[in-house]
């Protein structure tokens, strides 16, 4: 019917202004005449749940859309991003790569590819990904963004910062880009430059008509145009209104009046969902700590126990509300590292610059079951470690928990004391093995567990298995 055919068309340009109320409204007065219709309205109802960050909402639509119409590929990208919302890695590398089939040239699916790649320590691939989808896609604001992201993710913030400040310059009305580029701005320090970009991107979305994301970005540079610096300590913009791509839907942690964020680092959940185990240097002088697990929920944690730096660094934090139990890890899945087996580390490298919700890994294996200078309640890996990931866990491919992020080496010193030399190495990361943290709770075993009977899994399936197990941790502190 012409009359419905009029209605979608108006629903798809209320959602591109973000007038979604209006849409759904819309979408669901629909009776649609055939099964194509059917399919649009699912999709686009889909559409709307992504944007207001209900993944879990959004996935019953793409998956209705889908059974409609078998092979139309913004569906199936459509449902590999609610997937990968929602932590369903292989599921969602799955759809993605079904929806380049049906169309190769899915902007959206390529960038579902990449987030996976990357989360999954996939960096190369992600990275071949992204650059070739930016060649050829070089005036895309969404291609742009991803790639930003990407290169903030891998620590090259300066050229992320270079790439959306030129793609801005070149496409003036790349609102989306120039907002996203006032956030990264902001993220890393530098915000009166945010406040600017974002004050420039609020005025041309407003001039788009997109009124509703004018006046949130506007309302924010009001508040904070007067006290920006010049340059601050890097913190996470933890506002509701955020509007970052990877993870809206997740609860926000909510930083109290007279607060500040003072540091960060990862965790993860034991003894029945009612304890995190991280290091001792993580939450270290902090007055208070919030905790956020991989599928978003969100706790008040107390320190009850700890280990000095010194000794092995690690500390017990109590929950105020526990998780739930399957989220725990538990004792007979837990055991020390044994030379040679793979490694994962698991954790939110960089998140205090990134604002990230979801975990990344990286693989290597277990280089050596001492840590440097003998130590015996260390060990090396090769699995690269950044800042952000000390005090998360460390698995094997089996799913055992073989220790806890520590320490990145740089350098060690070498020669005599009068000497004072240096040698700088590279690979060397420390994590200290898992029995240490059964010394510390009065925990009996930790000993190594013989991995000949179980099943390995993937990295992707692993990561999929440990994500609402594994926290970030956020330090605060008074102002």
């Amino acid at each position: 019917m012409a009359d419905n055919y009029q209605k979608i068309q108006k629903a798809r340009d209320a959602i591109d202004l973000e007038r979604l109320d209006q849409s759904l409204s819309l979408l669901k007065s629909i009776e649609p005449v055939d099964n194509q219709e059917a399919a649009q309205i699912d999709q686009l109802i889909g559409e709307i749940y992504l944007q207001v960050g209900k993944p879990s909402k959004a996935l019953e639509f793409f998956e209705q859309a889908i059974t409609s119409i078998m092979e139309d590929g913004e569906a199936m990208a459509g449902l590999a991003e609610a997937l990968f919302g929602v932590g369903k890695i292989t599921q969602a590398k799955r759809y993605a790569q079904s929806a380049l089939r049906d169309n190769d040239d899915l902007v959206r699916a390529h960038i579902v590819l990449t987030k996976i790649e990357a989360s999954t320590g996939n960096t190369y691939q992600a990275k071949q990904r992204i650059e070739k989808l930016f060649k050829q896609k070089a005036r895309n604001e969404d291609v742009a963004i991803a790639y930003a992201d990407f290169l903030y993710d891998q620590g090259d913030d300066k050229k992320a910062f270079n790439l959306l400040s030129d793609f801005t310059r070149k496409n003036i009305n790349g609102a989306k880009a120039l907002d996203h580029f006032g956030r990264l701005l902001w993220l890393a320090g530098y915000e009166r430059k945010a406040v600017k970009a974002r004050e420039q991107a609020g005025k041309l979305y407003e001039k788009q008509g997109n009124q509703y994301r004018a006046e949130n970005i506007l309302n924010w540079v009001l508040e904070h145009k007067n006290t920006a610096r010049r340059k601050a300590k890097p913190f996470q913009d933890n506002k509701q209104n955020s509007n970052f791509s990877l993870a809206r839907h997740f609860e926000p942690i909510q930083i109290p009046f007279g607060y500040r964020p003072a540091g960060q680092g990862s965790g993860f959940i034991v003894n029945e969902g009612r304890y995190v185990v991280t290091n001792h240097h993580v939450v270290e002088g902090a007055e208070r700590l919030v905790v956020r697990n991989g599928t978003g929920e969100v706790r008040n944690a107390t320190v009850i126990r700890f280990s000095h730096k010194n000794k092995n660094d690690l500390a017990v934090l109590e929950l105020d509300k526990p998780y739930d139990a399957n989220y725990a890890i538990r004792l007979e899945e837990m055991g020390d590292p044994t030379p040679g087996r793979t490694s994962i580390v698991m954790g939110y490298p960089l998140a205090f610059m990134l604002g990230k919700h979801m975990p990344s890994v990286t693989e290597g294996s277990v280089s050596a079951v001492i840590g440097a200078f003998n130590q015996q309640s260390k060990f090396q890996t090769t699995a690269k470690v950044n800042k952000g990931n000390s005090g998360g866990p460390i698995f094997d491919l089996q799913g055992n928990l073989i220790g806890v992020v520590v320490m990145k080496w740089f350098a060690i010193p070498t020669g005599n004391k009068n000497e004072k030399q240096i040698e700088r190495i590279e690979d060397v990361n420390e994590g200290i093995k898992i029995s240490r943290v059964f010394d510390l709770m009065g925990w009996n075993g930790g000993e190594p567990i013989d991995v000949s009977d179980q099943e390995t899994m993937s990295v992707e399936e692993l990561y999929q298995e440990m994500l609402p197990k594994v926290v970030y941790v956020q330090r605060l502190a008074r102002r």
